[in-house]
């Protein structure tokens, strides 16, 4: 087949989606969960790199594999990969050989086929790469700007528990003695101390049961739906939660268009693996726009999830057909946002927690002596 034959074939779309798309599971979403049999970020970052490198000098796919493995240091990688490479060598393609081993998102294995058919397998390899090495930075960013707030919240929330559990109580054998009545902010500090003595079983089953349905529920359509409305609503977390996902969208989008994957079928893959629904339902009304003639800025301008520069960017790049190109500088200018937004949330963040904490302990601290310095005014009178 030449080159003008097999771009005719790309170029249709009942032709071209060979593999069904139903139950795709989002990479991002595979990221944070337990246990599970998809190999890591990081040794697929390692594997695609290796791999890309061993194809653009010239080596045969087999044998590449055979290299690959013996530099592999985890046992199950290795052991996948082997299973790969015995596919490969009985005849498959890698894509399907992928495909099959159920330890790839269909996001790396259509990539990967796009790169067979295409005869551009070394390019999309460094773009996988790529998207890996980008995703962990994105996540270490995150962790690095968050663990230091978090570790503060958790060391007020034990402070304020050890207090309300074990100081509390103390004080509040030495008011019953006293008989007088206490100041407002001493019994409402008291009555607190009580409910959440009376209630700690309670409410820590309240939140296995919670977190329990939402494992169990993650995949419904409507809580999903009224979650990300809730996140997305947040005042810090819900504009960085956007950027996120639409860094996401551009950088998928800008590997499936630069590989020469039809606009409406890239839509399709990436409505698919996206998982999230405030993206996926404007892109499915948008695969129909673009079937009934629109073009991609006329379809996704309705939808105030794109803002302003994705769109004329966009409207840019598909008047001087370079959209892949412009998708990609997409991605670099949110994967940059977020990463802005989260170490400016993290320097926020943490004065704000360390106030948060000194006032929750000043206040049970005045509530607790408050009583104290009346009773040691009337005994002055």
């Amino acid at each position: 087949m030449n080159i003008k034959e097999l771009n005719q074939k790309k170029s249709s779309v009942i032709d071209y989606d060979p593999v069904d798309i139903e139950q795709v599971e989002s990479i991002w979403n595979k990221e944070i969960s337990f246990g599970g049999n998809k190999i890591p970020d990081k040794e697929k970052f390692t594997l695609y790199h290796q791999l890309h490198n061993l194809i653009d000098a010239g080596m045969d796919i087999r044998y590449a594999f055979e290299v690959l493995e013996s530099q592999i240091r985890s046992k199950k990688t290795r052991e996948k990969v082997a299973a790969i490479r015995k596919e490969v060598v009985n005849g498959k393609t890698l894509s399907d050989a992928m495909a099959d081993s159920d330890h790839f998102s269909k996001y790396e294995y259509y990539s990967i086929r796009i790169g067979e058919e295409t005869g551009r397998l070394g390019e999309v390899l460094k773009q996988l790469f790529e998207y890996f090495e980008e995703k962990m930075a994105q996540r270490k960013q995150v962790i690095s700007a968050l663990s230091y707030p978090v570790l503060i919240f958790v060391s007020s929330l034990g402070a304020v528990s050890f207090m309300m559990f074990f100081i509390i109580p103390l004080f509040e054998d030495i008011f019953q003695r006293f008989g007088n009545r206490l100041p407002w902010i001493t019994r409402k500090i008291l009555a607190l101390t009580e409910f959440f003595q009376g209630n700690v079983g309670y409410l820590l089953l309240a939140i296995v049961v919670l977190v329990v349905l939402n494992r169990v529920f993650s995949s419904n359509e409507r809580l999903q739906r009224a979650k990300e409305f809730l996140i997305l609503k947040t005042p810090v977390f819900g504009p960085l939660y956007r950027t996120i996902y639409l860094a996401r969208f551009c950088t998928s989008m800008a590997l499936l268009v630069k590989s020469e994957v039809p606009i409406i079928n890239a839509l399709e893959m990436v409505r698919n693996m996206i998982n999230f629904q405030h993206l996926e339902r404007p892109i499915a009304r948008i695969q129909e726009e673009i079937m009934a003639g629109s073009s991609l800025y006329n379809s996704m301008k309705q939808f105030p999830i794109f803002d302003f520069e994705m769109l004329g960017l966009v409207k840019v790049g598909e008047e001087v057909n370079r959209l892949g190109d412009f998708f990609e500088k997409l991605s670099r200018n949110y994967t940059e946002n977020v990463k802005h937004k989260t170490a400016l949330m993290g320097s926020v963040m943490e004065p704000v927690l360390i106030i948060f904490l000194g006032l929750m302990v000043a206040i049970i601290l005045i509530a607790m002596y408050l009583p104290m310095f009346e009773l040691s005014s009337n005994m002055g009178m």
